[in-house]
């Protein structure tokens, strides 16, 4: 083998400047942004309890209510619902008060609670605050032979004492 191929066999691969000018490699910019950290913490849910034996009274277009929290906050004792002249779907005017007796308590999970007695009274509602609540109020009831379905309707009411 001669002295020229053995050097060109011994140097292959490495990079020996030539006489030639050779052209710098162009850089590859990147296709996209790598993910940056937020600043901005996740929201997180609140979770209000009620304002433990607080008496709560409320209104809706069309009458008032008046609601219980037990001891420990952790249920809603409704007492009763007024409405005055209330607009049925039937056509009809009606005034009644319906009293919850015997006392029902309806357990309060994540701040909401739903009030149901038979099939008069749907009732579901939300703590806004321990001493603020809203939520809709249907009822389908009977007076003097007379049937009315009134709602939904929003309610909101206030811990008074």
């Amino acid at each position: 083998m001669t002295r020229a191929i053995q050097d060109l066999l011994e140097n292959a691969g490495q990079n020996k400047p030539s006489d030639a000018k050779q052209k710098p490699t162009p850089e590859v910019p990147p296709t996209a942004a790598p993910p940056q950290p937020t600043s901005r913490p996740s929201p997180t849910i609140s979770i209000i309890k009620p304002l433990a034996g607080a008496r709560f009274e409320g209104v809706f277009e069309g009458g008032s209510l008046v609601l219980r929290i037990n001891a420990n906050g952790s249920a809603v004792i409704p007492k009763t619902i007024r409405v005055q002249k209330a607009n049925c779907q039937e056509g009809k005017q009606l005034s009644d008060t319906l009293v919850f007796e015997p006392p029902t308590s309806f357990p309060v999970e994540n701040s909401k609670f739903t009030i149901t007695w038979d099939t008069q009274v749907s009732m579901p509602g939300i703590f806004l605050t321990p001493t603020q609540a809203r939520g809709s109020l249907e009822l389908k009831f009977k007076k003097e032979g007379v049937a009315c379905t009134f709602g939904p309707v929003v309610w909101v009411a206030e811990a008074v004492e």
